[in-house]
């Protein structure tokens, strides 16, 4: 699922699942979005960009859906490039969600500077980053 709102059924037949655009290595098709997946009991979140101010939003919109499944989640940062205080608070909420009804989450493949935010807040215990 596309959160950036911009999906499209890309030449798929009316009545066939949406599938989002592809993430690229290294690179997102918009400035910042998040792709989510299930499998078993599991929700993977692949995002991708800066997550700031103005699209903080797109990761907490993925993350609550995420939560409203009653898995546990894995979220995949290997394509973030920025994460702010605005980015932070929608995964903090998110553990809380998941903590509440038993699930986890965990945040995989950050890169150092992102990594670093983590370390930064005290976070990284908690979502090991």
């Amino acid at each position: 699922m596309n959160v950036s709102g911009r999906g499209s059924p890309h030449g798929q037949p009316s009545g066939s699942p949406r599938r989002p655009p592809p993430l690229t290595r290294g690179g997102c098709l918009e400035p910042a979005g998040v792709q989510m997946s299930v499998s078993g009991e599991e929700v993977a979140l692949v995002a991708c960009g800066e997550f700031d101010m103005a699209t903080a939003h797109l990761l907490g919109d993925a993350l609550r859906k995420a939560c409203d499944a009653g898995l546990s989640v894995v979220l995949d940062l290997s394509d973030v490039t920025f994460l702010d205080a605005r980015g932070l608070r929608e995964i903090v909420q998110a553990y809380r969600s998941l903590s509440r009804s038993g699930c986890s989450l965990s945040v995989v493949n950050a890169r150092p500077p992102v990594h670093r935010v983590f370390e930064l807040t005290g976070l990284l215990e908690l979502v090991a980053a």
